[in-house]
Formats: structure tokens, sequence, C-alpha cells
């Protein structure tokens, strides 16, 4: 599922969520991505890691793939869905019943990437972030 957002409302949602709760958020920067998070540095770091990898994979696999989009990549790695259901609360309001575990938003000048860091697959030869990996490709290519 896709949701169309302005910059200007998620920097509203993103400050309302941190005047609500007493989360410490954290910022890593990647050549080709942001990382904001409420789950702490280490869960920041491993994200950008993780995807900065599957970049690269993706850029080994397909040589003429666009990979570098002309718009930011912030990528929201939030602690639970408690943080999730904050930043993206019409998931939940039009597919009740649904574990969510990540979403992507376009904004005027970002592309959003949501994903929860604690629902994650037990086995380990199960990507974790698979959706959020082929949003990030197609993102190429909507410029």
């Amino acid at each position: 599922m896709r949701l169309r957002l302005s910059s200007l409302l998620v920097a509203c949602v993103g400050a309302a969520g941190l005047a609500a709760g007493a989360d410490t958020w954290v910022e890593v920067r990647t050549p080709n991505f942001t990382v904001v998070s409420n789950a702490g540095e280490g869960t920041a770091q491993k994200a950008s890691l993780e995807f900065e990898q599957v970049r690269a994979a993706f850029g080994q696999v397909w040589p003429n793939a666009r990979l570098r989009q002309g718009t930011p990549v912030v990528v929201l790695a939030l602690k639970n869905e408690g943080s999730l259901r904050r930043w993206a609360p019409s998931y939940y309001e039009t597919k009740g019943g649904i574990a969510r575990v990540s979403g992507s938003a376009r904004g005027v000048d970002r592309e959003y990437l949501l994903l929860r860091t604690d629902s994650r697959p037990t086995d380990v030869s199960v990507t974790p972030n698979y959706n959020l990996y082929r949003v990030y490709l197609g993102a190429g290519r909507r410029e």
C-alpha cells in the first residue's frame, strides 16, 4: 500500500509523535540513505547497513538499474507497532487485523520507507525487508 504525503505533513506527524512520547531519536546517514530511528543507535546502523548492502547487490545483479534517485530516501526504523501507528495511522484504519511491519510514502521532496524493527523473521535465510527493498528499486523509475 502506498501513501502520498507531503513533507510538511510527515514533519508535523513526527513532531507530534516526539512531543507525545519520551522516545529518543537518532539519525544515521550513509551515502544513499538517511535512517531515523527511535529503536536505538545500533538498530539504526544495522538498518542503514542492510539498505546499503541491498543497494549494492541490486547494482551487481542489474548493472543498468537506476539506483541513484533524485529524491533522498529516508528510512524510518521504528521500534514497534505503536510507533508505526503514529506515523501511518491509515494503514490500520483500512485493513484491520493485518499485522503491518512496513510501509512507504512519497513526499514532495523525499521517499519515505517505514519499517518496524521488532518484527523480524526468525529464519535467517529470509530477507527481513524484502518489500521495502522492492519499493526502493521501483522509486528510481518513477522520476
